[in-house]
């Protein structure tokens, strides 16, 4: 079993945070999707590919941070995925199992694979579902980032996390979404997150429309997949996890941990669920901590 925790006193147990990266060349790419959307990534660097997939809401760009530490030896790849960002707002497709398949459409544009795949929050969901769907010929690994693996109460009940996405729901159609957007942001942040940055976060957020915000989460709570213990479980590739301080995440370490004991689970104490967006260089550690392990394994 390979887990690490890092307290928020200790995080010198990371030892000096790395070296602030070079701006990478980033590149914008688009492609079609089996289902005729039309896709926006961006792209830096050459090497093996690393794909990152942003959470509800949360645009490529929020992954700048990454792709800069990484270009210099990875292929980094970091999607908009439908409705989110500078890609088509199409009308269908607003649902887990075909976000998952934009993935697979994804890798095969690229062709250059297999990808290292890491996916924030429902990004995660994103991830598990495309390798749900299509196996790992073309996957190396599974990074999840602050997500449960679901919950095993059946579609046909209330999703536990019913009254806080309805909350969410009605936010986002209130009278400034704007606002509310900022408000929401803001606890997911840590204290201090400079204004400017969480303005330009808010900015990335709202370029997906309000009615695809409110499909995808209502898909989730009501119709898609829940329970993804059983699909980690049987995954033959290496799957890991990083971590907020939240209570949910510590949980979610020991339950990754109980069914694949060969995973890293690393979770950054302090942190909330934005963790790599507002503390780069801890999570670019921790990150770097668990692409080595790929490497000592070969994959």
């Amino acid at each position: 079993m390979w887990t690490r925790t890092i307290a928020l006193a200790a995080a010198v147990a990371l030892a000096i945070p790395p070296a602030a990266s070079a701006q990478a060349d980033v590149r914008s790419g688009f492609f079609s999707t089996s289902d005729g959307a039309e896709l926006h990534y961006l792209e830096a660097g050459a090497g093996p590919l690393i794909i990152l997939i942003p959470g509800w809401t949360l645009p490529a760009t929020t992954w700048s941070a990454q792709i800069d530490y990484l270009a210099d030896r990875y292929h980094v790849v970091a999607l908009d995925p439908r409705a989110h960002g500078a890609s088509s707002k199409p009308t269908h497709g607003m649902h887990v199992a075909r976000l998952g398949a934009d993935i697979a459409d994804l890798i095969d544009h690229l062709d250059s694979g297999p990808a290292i795949i890491a996916g924030h929050s429902h990004g995660a969901f994103q991830s598990m579902s495309y390798l749900q769907q299509s196996g790992t010929d073309q996957a190396a690994a599974l990074i999840i980032v602050d997500m449960s693996l679901g919950t095993e109460v059946p579609v046909e009940d209330a999703h536990p996390s019913r009254n806080g996405w309805q909350g969410w729901i009605a936010g986002l159609q209130g009278p400034d979404r704007r606002e509310w957007t900022r408000q929401w942001t803001g606890g997911m942040l840590r204290d201090g997150y400079p204004t400017e940055d969480h303005e330009a976060l808010v900015d990335g957020i709202m370029r997906i429309p309000t009615v695809h915000a409110v499909t995808i989460l209502s898909n989730t709570m009501l119709h898609d997949r829940r329970d993804y213990r059983p699909v980690v479980a049987s995954l033959d590739l290496p799957v890991h996890f990083i971590g907020s301080d939240l209570g949910w995440a510590r949980e979610t370490a020991e339950t990754i941990e109980a069914l694949r004991p060969d995973a890293r689970t690393i979770n950054l104490g302090g942190t909330r669920h934005l963790l790599y967006i507002d503390h780069p260089d801890r999570f670019n550690a921790a990150l770097e901590e668990i692409l080595a392990t790929l490497v000592d394994r070969g994959r």
